[in-house]
């Protein structure tokens, strides 16, 4: 690295305050408001054009790339880098990874002041050397942004396909009017209360009993969080020798959060291992009139939030559960109908891998890259 220039950002930038926001009766509202988490609304007139966002209050550090006229509020310092030193696209990588943790105040609500962020130290590559560390930084971001198309738009297939299959089934020509709708025939309206038991969760009574690793899972709310249809690790562990008087639940268990903003994210999944789990989530133990699998895929495409009492915290509780109506067809056709959607489900499986492969990809080689590690060669 003996040719990297050890520089504070005030070497290579402009770095002001935002302003902050007078909204503007008028109809015809141009350029975006741009606080720390992104736009919050619309103005007539315009204080930065081209740099990086950085938030300076609440979510302080993020960075934001600015190529057009937009509104900086006073949430957020702009930064305007000096012509001829540095590379655009390289600072928005280098802006992303730098840590502003250590620079942030130490207060309930982290702030990074103008003068401080001025002071910010790093490396500086060579401008070649830049333009050729974006090139390679860019085109992992190509592939993670055509992967998460791929996803999109196999996301969109089969939602459709769930609805026409769990309304429609696999080759029916006479239907129905029911209380759900128009289904087949043959099929039946059966409540929650007669195809599933209602399972509760755990509260441990000291932060002792979970572990980092153990035989038993022991799932939060947080738990969901990659939205896959297995849940198969979890933040927190339990030693079952250790904590007989824990409830666990069986495989094949559908969980959902029961409580709380989580609702409206849909979040259900099957259990692929024993667990337990904690009293922000619920559980379905199906029995013998249901498939477990075609059960998961019917809540997904119902959305629980349609049922849950939104008046305060939204809640899920027996009441709204046990009086689901559900369309049954016979268990031969539930297992096929899962096996149509599964194609798709395991091709969302395959490319939600591949995407936090480049996810690891990209954050190894911002760690080798943008800090000398691993130099590049330049043509």
């Amino acid at each position: 690295m003996n040719n990297w220039e050890q520089i504070t950002l005030n070497d290579i930038s402009t770095i002001s305050s935002g302003k902050s926001v007078k909204y503007e009766k008028e109809l015809n509202l141009t350029y975006p408001v741009l606080g720390s988490n992104g736009q919050i609304g619309t103005l007539n007139d315009y204080n930065f054009e081209k740099g990086y966002l950085l938030g300076r209050v609440g979510a302080a550090g993020s960075v934001q790339k600015i190529t057009s006229k937009v509104w900086a509020s006073d949430n957020t310092l702009t930064i305007k880098l000096y012509d001829g030193k540095t590379d655009f696209n390289f600072m928005e990588y280098l802006l992303k990874y730098l840590d502003y943790g250590k620079y942030a105040t130490k207060t309930a609500q982290p702030l990074i002041t103008q003068s401080i962020l001025k002071q910010v130290k790093f490396s500086l590559p060579p401008l070649k050397e830049q333009q050729k560390i974006a090139e390679i930084l860019s085109s992992v971001d190509a592939a993670i942004e055509k992967t998460e198309q791929v996803i999109a738009k196999t996301e969109e297939v089969k939602k459709g396909l769930m609805q026409q299959l769990l309304t429609k089934g696999i080759g029916h020509t006479e239907f129905k009017q029911t209380e759900v709708g128009e289904i087949p025939v043959e099929w039946e309206v059966k409540s929650g209360e007669e195809l599933f038991n209602i399972v509760s969760g755990y509260s441990p009574s000291a932060v002792t009993d979970l572990i980092e690793a153990g035989s038993i899972l022991f799932l939060k709310v947080n738990d969901f969080n990659n939205n896959r249809m297995y849940i198969k690790q979890s933040a927190l562990y339990f030693e079952e020798a250790n904590n007989s008087k824990i409830k666990c639940y069986n495989p094949g268990t559908i969980i959902f959060p029961k409580r709380g903003a989580a609702i409206f994210t849909n979040k259900i999944a099957i259990l692929s291992k024993k667990a337990a789990f904690d009293t922000n989530i619920m559980g379905l133990e199906c029995n013998h009139l249901i498939n477990n699998q075609f059960l998961y895929f019917y809540l997904k495409n119902y959305g629980l939030y349609n049922i849950s009492d939104n008046s305060g915290v939204p809640q899920l509780n027996n009441k709204h559960i046990n009086p689901l109506l559900i369309p049954v067809p016979s268990l031969n056709e539930q297992i096929k109908i899962v096996e149509n959607i599964q194609c798709f489900e395991m091709k969302l499986e395959k490319e939600l891998l591949y995407l936090e492969k480049l996810f690891k990809v990209k954050q190894g080689l911002m760690q080798q890259l943008l800090t000398g590690q691993v130099r590049v060669k330049i043509d």
